[in-house]
């Protein structure tokens, strides 16, 4: 029902959600995470945006790049998440993965400005396939990046803003995907947990 609602507010967020959804429990299968941790991760995953609920339309639907203030406004979807999730019994992970997808591994990312192995694994595997299908879905003020100059920043963002080991495995996940090895596990795995 959660994720139906953000699909009202913003079909965008929808198809992302999914997408950050094949790809964090792909990451998590490929770590060796146990099918409870990758169930977790599949909820996160599904509900990490779930906050923009709260976001005025036109901010989420600008078609140019937001201002600072408008910024400052999106950043607390994140929060407006956590509040959401913890209303639902039995959730502490998802609201910790949740409440730590924007964290950056460098420390600079908020809202808490987490660091390192501080923040939680789940939000910082939410962090690396959030990343990547940001960057290659298509948004109402811009293109997506093809699939290889998304790598390449991948690449450059990792132990700044990614987990650089994380970062690893999830290049190694759409590197296998493309070549058709892993694809029907990737989805097959998404559905199963």
């Amino acid at each position: 029902g959660l994720v139906t609602s953000v699909d009202h507010k913003d079909h965008y967020t929808r198809q992302h959600s999914e997408d950050v959804t094949v790809h964090a429990v792909t990451i998590a299968s490929r770590m060796g995470l146990s099918i409870e941790t990758q169930r977790t991760l599949r909820v996160a995953a599904l509900l990490h945006d779930i906050g923009k609920i709260g976001i005025p339309d036109h901010i989420l639907r600008k078609p140019a790049e937001l201002n600072d203030d408008e910024q400052e406004i999106i950043k607390n979807h994140v929060m407006l998440g956590e509040l959401i999730i913890h209303g639902i019994p039995g959730q502490e992970e998802v609201v910790g993965a949740v409440g730590s997808h924007h964290e950056r591994f460098d420390g600079k990312g908020y809202p808490r400005g987490l660091s390192g192995e501080s923040i939680p694994v789940l939000g910082r595997i939410l962090a690396a396939a959030d990343a990547y299908s940001a960057m290659t879905t298509d948004r109402p003020y811009g293109e997506g990046l093809p699939p290889e100059e998304a790598k390449a920043e991948l690449r450059r963002i990792a132990g700044t803003q990614l987990d650089p080991e994380i970062t690893v495995v999830l290049l190694e996940c759409l590197e296998d995907s493309e070549t058709g090895d892993e694809t029907d596990l990737a989805v097959s795995a998404a559905r199963r947990v």
